[in-house]
């Protein structure tokens, strides 16, 4: 009995219309080979294929903030929304839920 394996990748075999690639989450088990999108997309640039999460450089994956206001205080205040640690936390979180779920089936 094989175990099934799974892995983070950028779908490189379709290209969207912004020019990024879909990540997918790759599941494998024995010669059957399964894609579930993970809802982001990356430039090749962007993506780190050796770890399957998005390069820890600010120079190709820069912060995005948009500004907050506080109704409380009526204060502004800037939030980080599109960081590459955001998005590779969110990527890890989907990849340890797969291999939960995968524990439970085996």
């Amino acid at each position: 009995m094989t175990m099934a394996t799974t892995k983070i990748i950028l779908f490189k075999s379709k290209k969207l219309k912004d020019e990024k690639y879909p990540i997918m989450l790759c599941l494998r088990n024995g010669n059957s080979v399964k894609y579930f999108g993970l809802g982001q997309s990356s430039t090749i640039k962007q993506w780190d294929e050796e770890n399957g999460l998005f390069r820890k450089d600010k120079r190709v994956n820069p912060d995005k903030s948009i500004d907050v206001t506080d109704t409380g205080t009526n204060r502004t205040k800037k939030e980080v929304i599109d960081s590459y640690s955001i998005k590779n936390e969110y990527l890890m979180s989907r990849l340890v839920r797969a291999n939960e779920i995968i524990k439970d089936f085996e």
